[in-house]
């Protein structure tokens, strides 16, 4: 007995290193790696790779910045799909050469306001 690797059900061995229960499921594993280009791969950070738990008090105690500050800012970063290397540049490192992103002050000020209602 064996685990098809599309779909996960557990099927009967018929030819001798199938990994799929069925054509479909082959077929279906195959579409989904025709999608699978060099656009799909992104390279992470050393900040972006790090979990949050460990990077708000890591950038907090390097930056001498307010923890709570910190998390809100990479909370609104997250939430506008921008880096978190826009806001350790501009805020913590004081890079004024970067423009102003738009969207990561409008998540911080949603974010500021469901913390005050």
């Amino acid at each position: 007995m064996h685990d098809c690797i599309s779909c996960g059900k557990v099927f009967e061995l018929a030819k001798k290193d199938c990994r799929y229960c069925s054509d479909a499921c082959r077929d279906a594993c195959k579409s989904q790696l025709q999608d699978y280009n060099a656009d799909s791969i992104k390279i992470k950070s050393d900040d972006e790779s790090m979990p949050d738990w460990e990077l708000i008090p890591y950038l907090a105690s390097e930056y001498c910045r307010d923890k709570k500050w910190v998390e809100r800012s990479i909370q609104a970063c997250r939430e506008s799909g921008t880096s978190i290397d826009y806001f350790i540049a501009r805020y913590l490192k004081r890079d004024m050469s970067m423009r102003l992103n738009q969207d990561v002050n409008a998540a911080a000020i949603k974010l500021m306001r469901v913390r005050n209602d």
